[in-house]
């Protein structure tokens, strides 16, 4: 089955999902590198250009899609994690080369989409 996303969607599964090849480069258990905490916590770190309630509603495209998982709270989404069939979505587009995943990441934000935390 063939996944679609927006572009909102793709820069927010594909910030996770470098994230995630970060921490695992980094010596990271697989355990701890799939958490994201919160949407306040993505958004303060790696989308600070982004509205908060766009995090919050791209979390959700993305739940419903099955690449990530999050509990609901007080409009809010918190322990957010990559799923394995996320990062198996990710490994078939990027195969689990980073910069491939920054590079698009760069294509986004001549989209007009922002993220500022990975490209520093």
């Amino acid at each position: 089955m063939e996944i679609k996303l927006s572009t909102d969607s793709d820069a927010l599964i594909c910030v996770l999902y470098a994230e995630y090849l970060n921490r695992r480069e980094h010596g990271v258990p697989i355990e701890d590198a799939v958490c994201f905490c919160d949407d306040y916590t993505i958004q303060r770190d790696f989308l600070p250009d982004w509205l908060p309630e766009d995090v919050i509603t791209v979390c959700g495209w993305l739940m419903d899609k099955g690449l990530i998982v999050g509990c609901p709270g007080d409009d809010h989404w918190s322990d957010i994690e990559i799923v394995e069939d996320g990062i198996i979505y990710m490994e078939s587009r990027f195969a689990r080369k980073r910069e491939s995943v920054i590079d698009h990441l760069r294509e986004l934000v001549g989209l007009g989409i922002s993220v500022a935390g990975l490209l520093k």
